[in-house]
């Protein structure tokens, strides 16, 4: 949708207005997988279908193989330095707590977006607001914000290249819970070990 200006088309399309302008490509960008767990590990495969270089920050594992480069704890700023795009989709923890800071989104390139579909509580949304609002940041589409449903008069509605999806990224449909609710249950009367166990110790 960005790279294809689909929306700034759309708005040509009601103006009646022909719109050939250039357009760009996903092919050699760089997206940056702020959180490789079930839902970065696909979106790293997806990506490298489009031709993306893709770079994951995590803790510490490193079992997603496409991922072409990772970096941990205390590189998180050189992971951002090189970015087209950065996708969050870290749990909401006291660790991950307003992670992408003002610091963080100084250190992204100015052309850069910024697509958050994991937890609100990840983005300082003060610091986005004045980083899109100069020029700092090309842009963000936000599926979840800290505080949902947007308060009508909060700056977020307005704020230059600011796409919301209303937390609806990822519905859950009753089947495809069945399915799992089955499967565990399978594993619980045969005394295996459970699928998608949550751990306490890191609150996901």
């Amino acid at each position: 949708m960005i790279e294809r200006r689909i929306l700034p088309r759309w708005q040509s399309q009601l103006k009646r207005k022909w719109d050939q302008r250039p357009y760009g490509t996903l092919k050699r960008k760089r997206i940056g997988l702020l959180g490789v767990g079930s839902i970065g590990a696909h979106l790293a495969g997806t990506a490298h279908h489009f031709g993306m270089y893709v770079l994951g920050y995590t803790r510490q594992s490193e079992t997603c193989s496409d991922v072409d480069r990772y970096f941990h704890t205390g590189s998180i700023l050189e992971f951002a330095a090189e970015l087209d795009y950065l996708v969050c989709s870290l749990p909401g923890t006291t660790a991950t707590k307003g992670l992408v800071d003002a610091a963080f989104l100084s250190a992204l390139p100015h052309t850069a977006w910024l697509v958050n579909i994991g937890r609100g509580s990840t983005v300082d949304e003060s610091a986005l607001m004045e980083a899109l609002n100069s020029n700092a940041l090309a842009g963000a589409v936000l599926d979840v914000l800290d505080k949902e449903p947007l308060a009508e008069d909060h700056p977020l509605w307005c704020t230059p290249n600011t796409y919301l999806t209303f937390h609806m990224a990822a519905r859950n449909y009753l089947p495809d819970i069945a399915a799992l609710f089955i499967e565990n249950y399978l594993l619980l009367i045969s005394g295996k070990s459970l699928l998608y166990q949550v751990d306490f110790e890191w609150n996901y």
